[in-house]
């Protein structure tokens, strides 16, 4: 399982790496942008993928999304009916 988990993020990484590159194209073809506004799009794709799609180690190998849907609220803390 944590094969096919590092597969499909990679995959993940390698279509987020391609929109950049289809970005890039398309701002050299239809004029300059800012420096400033690609740089920080650039790095929101990057944390986005890096927090959301990518394994971490101190998750136990999982997603953060597969982490949190593996968590359990104590009873405390989960809304009761009137």
């Amino acid at each position: 399982m944590m094969r096919l988990a590092t597969f499909e993020s990679r995959l993940v990484m390698l279509a987020n790496f391609t929109a950049i590159a289809m970005k890039v194209l398309y701002d050299f073809v239809t004029g300059p942008k800012t420096v400033v506004n690609y740089g920080c799009w650039v790095i929101d794709c990057w944390r986005l993928d890096y927090n959301h799609h990518r394994i971490h180690s101190s998750l136990d190998y999982q997603t953060p999304a597969t982490y949190a849907a593996g968590c359990v609220l104590p009873a405390s803390v989960t809304p009761q009916p009137p």
